[in-house]
């Protein structure tokens, strides 16, 4: 998460965002730094106000919970399976106290027993061999990509996430998103991405900003509209969730929360300007090709055809960084698309954001292999060039525009 905020470094008088000081830290405190800490789990503290000491409590027991690296932050449970298991029920009568039991499919149990009675619903069972209900294809192939990619506990899962209500017309209605992700704090909805722009689609678009819109105004929930099981959505909510390093939102009034709107354009008439570019094929733009930019990394990845969200290595630190489409302005590049390998890339960028990397890192990410020159890519059988649509983007969101206003 992108912030302007320069963090106290707590061995020395540094200054410096958290990426920043995490480098720092690795280059000249590690000796400094208590037993079992990283230089993350330093920066958290410091971020937070907390001396090296502090342990955070379970949110049911209060016993001290355990640091986790992957997450960037303690967890909120203990390993007590009967604490998740309070903590659940406990989100459910909360929430559900304040929306009212208008009906049996509002409680927990009604929920379970729905879900269970319907034909596209079933049982995943994670690693762990504990399974957890899913009520269509959609939400079972993120559940596998939770399990198998990230890790994913389905402990701290809970299924379906806690219930809302939300205003609609000038009616009440009542919400109960696809999934809660308990340690983030996540609300996590699972779309189709609405190809298909019809009355229905229209309609249950407007249901959808609604919740969206109370989500933002009313809970101090961060979201993720998970759009066409395209996983690298989700990998980016989490990055930016371990970087916020924040305790809880309830410490810092001053904190941004996450939210992460994915829309798709994946309208009939939009479709047809675009190339076809599968859930796995990974956008790469191969930007060293004038004396702007020089240094470690000749390709940038993207995160898709309109470069909303581009990775790159710095030139000057070697971190590893997500930027967007403004750092394009003045380079000259070109577009490819390298089929069947986002899965893999973004696996390896999941886990290196905001570190240090080796020179080619991404190169090495999409290919396989080390690149020695700027013009080998023109020679990668796997990546076929595109023409540029970063300079006709504009017309393109009037085009998805007009169409939903229509």
């Amino acid at each position: 998460m992108p912030t302007n905020t320069r963090w106290k470094c707590p061995f020395c008088d540094t200054r410096g965002s958290k990426e920043d000081l995490c480098l720092h830290i690795e280059k000249n405190h590690m000796d400094e730094l208590p037993e079992g800490f990283t230089p993350l789990r330093a920066v958290f503290h410091a971020v937070n106000r907390k001396d090296f000491n502090y342990v955070r409590p379970c949110r049911i027991c209060k016993k001290p919970t355990k640091w986790d690296e992957k997450k960037g932050r303690y967890d909120f449970l203990c390993d007590n399976p009967q604490c998740h298991s309070s903590y659940v029920a406990y989100m459910h009568k909360v929430m559900g106290d304040k929306c009212g039991k208008f009906r049996p499919t509002e409680t927990a149990e009604g929920l379970e027993k729905m879900l269970a009675g319907r034909k596209i619903s079933g049982k995943y069972k994670f690693s762990n061999g504990k399974e957890v209900v899913y009520t269509g294809s959609y939400e079972r192939k993120a559940l596998e990509f939770m399990d198998s990619v990230i890790n994913i506990k389905p402990e701290d899962l809970m299924i379906p996430g806690p219930p809302m209500k939300y205003v609609l017309d000038g009616e009440t209605k009542i919400y109960i998103p696809d999934m809660y992700y308990i340690p983030y704090n996540l609300i996590i909805e699972i779309k189709d991405g609405g190809t298909n722009p019809n009355k229905a689609w229209k309609d249950s678009r407007r249901r959808t900003l609604a919740k969206e819109e109370y989500i933002i105004k009313h809970t101090d929930y961060n979201y993720i509209r998970l759009t066409n099981n395209s996983f690298d959505q989700l990998l980016h909510v989490f990055a930016d969730l371990k970087m916020s390093l924040v305790d809880d939102a309830k410490d810092d009034k001053a904190v941004k929360r996450i939210i992460h709107v994915n829309e798709t354009s994946g309208l009939s008439a939009i479709h047809a300007a675009f190339p076809k570019v599968n859930n796995n094929d990974v956008i790469v733009v191969n930007y060293l090709q004038n004396n702007v930019f020089s240094g470690k990394s000749n390709i940038a990845v993207a995160d898709d055809i309109k470069f909303d969200r581009i990775f790159k290595e710095n030139s000057v630190t070697g971190i590893l960084e997500e930027t967007d489409k403004s750092f394009l302005k003045e380079c000259k590049y070109t577009t490819y698309i390298v089929s069947g390998v986002k899965n893999k890339v973004y696996r390896q960028i999941s886990s290196s954001l905001g570190h240090v990397v080796e020179e080619g890192f991404l190169y090495e990410a999409v290919f396989g292999h080390k690149c020695y020159t700027n013009d080998q890519i023109m020679f990668e059988e796997s990546a076929k060039e595109y023409e540029d649509y970063y300079t006709n983007l504009h017309n393109i969101d009037s085009q998805i525009n007009n169409i939903l206003r229509g």
